[in-house]
């Protein structure tokens, strides 16, 4: 076994250490703003981890869901920035929210301090020198403006611009880098792995899971992308049958009987694949609505509901397939 393959067998046994489950921790002193796993001082995520995870979830031993946004300098990349409201005008932070009044009768609005209070100590109109008495009725608070007490200019929106505390270069704030954190969760396929002390190798591992027919995730919505081309181009048609147990008290046991039972009933052009840990998907090929219904009834016998699972096809399954694909190409591309 390679170094690094057993650096990412180790990268594996950590999160298991963790409960199966590594998210982001939050820390301003590590070089990227966060770290993963509980013991941050051994634990760096520096650019070899986050190439592991990225081999890790390629190969589908982990499976990674979108965790927060962190936010750097476009100039040195540091997560260190000041983000805060400036004048439009010079750019200085010192600037003062004031509130805007607008009186009805006269239609004049300006900053509340213009409102001078009479003897009696009710607001007067600067403009028609009109009493303000009743919020609502004679007058409103349509908002508020802002004063920058630099320059003196006056403004409704101010700017927003990010300092690095680490180059000190100012930024507007639409320029910061925008970094997606992610969350990651050890699939069946890499439990098997750890189980193992090996990643798999073989040809027929690198397809399918351990012991399984099922065809591991990032193939399987690879193979869904050809289908969707095919039909897009040939109009050939392709059926989706999402499968679930509802017995939750081992679904990955549960989902690894469910799928030799299943791939029996199936010709050998269909296809079925895991779409996440709780959940598998046959692909029907060359099959409009009535051929995979009469498909979904022959798989639901007698034996298969003993199973507790559900066959269907869900509504929503098609927009979740394009997303899970689009997030694949875009992985792709980063590689």
């Amino acid at each position: 076994m390679s170094t690094d393959s057993e650096r990412c067998l180790d990268v594996l046994r950590q999160i298991q250490h963790n409960g199966g489950e590594w998210s982001p921790i939050w820390e301003p002193c590590s070089s990227r703003g966060y770290v993963y796993g509980t013991n941050t001082a051994s634990v760096e995520n520096d650019e070899v981890l986050i190439r592991d995870l990225q081999y890790l979830v390629q190969n589908d031993y982990l499976e990674k869901t979108f965790a927060d946004i962190l936010t750097g300098c476009p100039a040195c990349g540091s997560h260190h920035v000041n983000v805060r409201e400036v004048c439009i005008s010079c750019k200085s932070a010192h600037i003062e929210e004031v509130p805007l009044i607008h009186h009805f009768r006269c239609g004049y609005v300006g900053p509340i301090h213009l409102f001078e209070r009479d003897e009696k100590g009710a607001r007067r109109c600067p403009k028609c020198e009109g009493k303000l008495e009743h919020l609502g009725t004679d007058h409103d608070l349509p908002g508020n403006n802002y004063n920058c007490l630099n320059c003196h200019a006056s403004f409704q929106v101010p700017d927003v611009e990010a300092l690095c505390l680490s180059c000190r270069k100012r930024s507007p704030g639409i320029n910061l880098i925008r970094e997606e954190v992610y969350q990651y969760r050890i699939s069946s396929l890499g439990f098997s792995a750890l189980h193992r002390g090996r990643f798999f190798e073989a040809d027929d591992e690198q397809f399918y899971e351990a012991g399984t027919k099922i065809i591991r995730h990032n193939l399987f919505m690879q193979l869904l992308e050809d289908e969707k081309n095919r039909q897009q181009r040939y109009g050939i048609p392709f059926g989706l049958l999402l499968i679930q147990p509802t017995d939750t008290t081992d679904p990955v046991e549960s989902i690894k009987i469910i799928a030799d039972r299943i791939t029996q009933k199936l010709r050998s052009a269909d296809r079925l694949g895991r779409l996440d840990r709780e959940h598998l998907l046959i692909v029907l090929t060359s099959c409009d609505p009535s051929t995979v219904a009469i498909a979904q009834a022959r798989l639901i016998d007698k034996d298969m509901r003993a199973l507790n699972i559900e066959i269907s096809l869900d509504k929503t399954l098609q927009e979740q397939l394009d997303m899970a694909i689009t997030q694949l190409n875009d992985y792709a591309r980063l590689s």
